[in-house]
């Protein structure tokens, strides 16, 4: 068995005790270098955007750093990284003390010298509206580095391309860097109209496909979390938008620049709640969101509608039959 393979079944272990057997503390252990308990951090960079609330509760609006963590552990597949033992807040955007419940802190990892930076994958949401932005970050600082990713999504290995990233290294398990380069990710500070101007740049040579003005996004596969009551009715939700004209397309099929394509080119983009909704950030102009849930009603697509200057609707999947054909066409025109 080759080193690398006894790290991953190491890693696999303590996620399963982690996450399964109860009595392995939760206590939530973490630092943060925006309260100065990091001083070894070094600053490369202060960007245009103020963060106004965060996981650290400092006292005053500060714009987000990108700085540099030496002799740290990093996971590459949530982006997650520790200082002498203990998360560091500025390295994810969820809560640490939820984050610490499900993170174990790695015990044995690979040394790996240099400088390095991290292109995460927490899901598709989360990676096209905090992963990508973080580490488009890091990129334009136009220095030496090597980066690692830990997972072989194609939306993961599409960015990395379109980025002409040389080089990148897999790893499927936690490294102990010489030195990680992070863009400070915060809890309030999720997305905004500066990471939606980086994007705009990162897709601006993918050629918008403007063969359906209309389009729904629906899904072929649900989680535990999406309703079996949606589940059932998504042929007759996609039915509905169908009549009005809507092309229904399943974009868990697509490659990644397809999906930016696409959503470039459509006056409204409607869909099922659930991540292909988040491609509302790659069309340029101001076009109409229509939203689609049952229980999963939150405030998500609504916010990134917001910030990208969108209109936005929602429906409830039960109530959508209550609405005649024309009432419905008056609604969503």
């Amino acid at each position: 068995m080759s080193q690398n393979y006894i790290y991953k079944f190491i890693w696999i272990l303590q996620k399963f005790f982690k996450r399964n057997i109860k009595f392995i503390s939760t206590v939530n252990k973490s630092v943060s270098f925006r309260k100065s308990q990091i001083n070894t951090a070094i600053i490369y960079k202060k960007t245009a955007e103020k963060l106004i609330f965060h996981n650290y509760k400092t006292n005053f609006n500060h714009k987000r750093a990108i700085f540099g963590l030496k002799n740290v552990f990093l996971n590459p597949k949530s982006g997650v990284v520790w200082f002498n033992n203990k998360i560091v807040e500025e390295s994810t955007v969820w809560q640490v003390s939820n984050l610490y419940k499900w993170e174990p802190r790695p015990i044995y990892a690979r040394r790996l010298s240099g400088r390095f930076t991290c292109l995460p994958d927490n899901g598709y949401f989360h990676f096209v509206t905090e992963d990508l932005p973080r580490f488009i970050d890091v990129i334009n600082l136009k220095t030496d580095f090597v980066t690692i990713y830990g997972s072989n999504s194609k939306y993961v290995l599409s960015a990395l391309k379109i980025l002409n990233i040389e080089n990148p290294l897999f790893l499927g398990h936690p490294a102990k860097c010489e030195e990680v380069i992070i863009s400070e990710k915060s809890i309030g500070g999720i997305f905004s109209s500066i990471d939606r101007k980086k994007l705009l740049s990162f897709s601006k040579n993918i050629i918008p496909i403007y063969k359906y003005d209309k389009i729904f996004i629906s899904r072929k596969y649900f989680s535990n979390g999406m309703t079996k009551r949606i589940a059932g009715e998504v042929s007759k939700i996609e039915s509905l938008f169908t009549k009005q004209a809507f092309k229904v397309i399943y974009f868990e099929d697509l490659d990644f620049s397809t999906q930016i394509s696409l959503a470039k080119g459509a006056s409204v983009i409607a869909g099922i709640h659930g991540a292909g909704l988040a491609n509302l950030v790659w069309n340029p102009s101001r076009c109409k969101i229509i939203e689609v849930s049952e229980s999963r009603i939150t405030s998500h697509f609504s916010y990134l509608a917001n910030v990208c200057n969108h209109s936005y609707l929602f429906f409830k999947s039960s109530e959508l039959q209550n609405y005649s054909k024309k009432e419905f066409s008056d609604l969503i025109s």
